[in-house]
């Protein structure tokens, strides 16, 4: 029995030395949530995310470090100048006096601060003939529609939304070894249009969120920068709406940017088709934006 009990206390030592080391190299191993805040690239962020290299060959380690170099190197050329181009169709549609408070408007939110650190490669047009969407977005190309009939403040609105899109399918995927974006569609569908089937319209920020998840980023980009602090009260009826909100405050605007602030001019609804439908001070937007140029 002596020798037993012995034996026990022997491998039940071996047993718990093992889990505290396991603990202790695991722990350093795996980076924390905290560490995100010391770095100022999305490459820096996937290098963080990637899981620790020591149990890999020190030629294996040297090489993913090259190969992350190059790509910080390539991060920093796409991002290195600041371009938007606004075209206007027909061309004489430039000199509309009905256009040119759009213009801007347009113009204020481009040069100020609030955006100039993300160094748009971004091409407007503006149309003033009808189509079947006040809006597009594709091959870093915003298109506006429908341009001398839209108000001033539906125009800047959906300015915004189409601008969402510009960091959805352009800025986030162009990092080292994943797309960003994923972390946002993750939250609420599995694949494109078809959503987890758990979810319920407390969980988007519109109706036109819940159509696809380009969309749903789109529209809760502009929830987002427009009724922040309104956004910030209903996440406390949802996790999934919780965790949409944080993620553009994680990864996107991590100088505070927009935090507690709402240019709102009607009270908070439960429910909204379109967020770019909803009522707003674009004076009140302006001069947030003009404190940041």
């Amino acid at each position: 029995m002596k020798w037993f009990f012995t034996r026990f206390l022997f491998h039940f030592f071996l047993f718990t030395s093992g889990i505290f080391v396991w603990v202790l190299v695991f722990n350093e191993n795996v980076p924390h949530e905290k560490e995100y805040s010391d770095y100022n690239s999305f490459t820096d962020i996937t290098y963080v995310e990637f899981t620790s290299w020591k149990e890999v060959e020190a030629e294996t380690r040297q090489k993913y470090q090259e190969f992350l170099n190059q790509n910080i190197q390539k991060e920093q050329d796409i991002f290195s100048g600041k371009k938007s181009t606004i075209s206007y169709f027909p061309e004489n549609l430039s000199q509309n006096s009905r256009l040119k408070n759009k213009i801007s408007s347009l113009q204020k939110i481009l040069d100020s601060e609030l955006f100039s650190s993300y160094h748009f490669d971004l091409f407007i047009e503006l149309h003033q003939t009808p189509y079947k969407v006040r809006g597009t977005f594709q091959n870093k190309t915003i298109k506006l529609f429908w341009v001398l009939d839209l108000s001033d403040e539906e125009f800047i609105a959906v300015f915004l939304h189409e601008l969402g899109h510009y960091f959805d399918v352009h800025y986030f995927e162009k990092r080292v070894l994943f797309d960003l974006s994923d972390r946002f569609y993750n939250l609420s569908w599995e694949s494109s249009r078809v959503m987890k089937s758990w979810l319920s319209n407390s969980d988007f920020v519109s109706g036109y969120a819940m159509t696809n998840k380009f969309e749903d980023f789109a529209e809760t980009f502009t929830y987002y920068v427009m009724y922040n602090s309104e956004f910030l009260e209903k996440t406390q009826d949802s996790e999934i709406l919780s965790e949409k909100y944080y993620f553009f405050q994680k990864f996107l605007f991590r100088n505070a940017e927009f935090l507690q602030t709402s240019f709102s001019t009607q009270e908070m609804k439960s429910y909204y088709w379109d967020i770019t439908k909803k009522a707003f001070s674009l004076e009140k937007l302006l001069n947030y934006f003009e404190k940041w140029i």
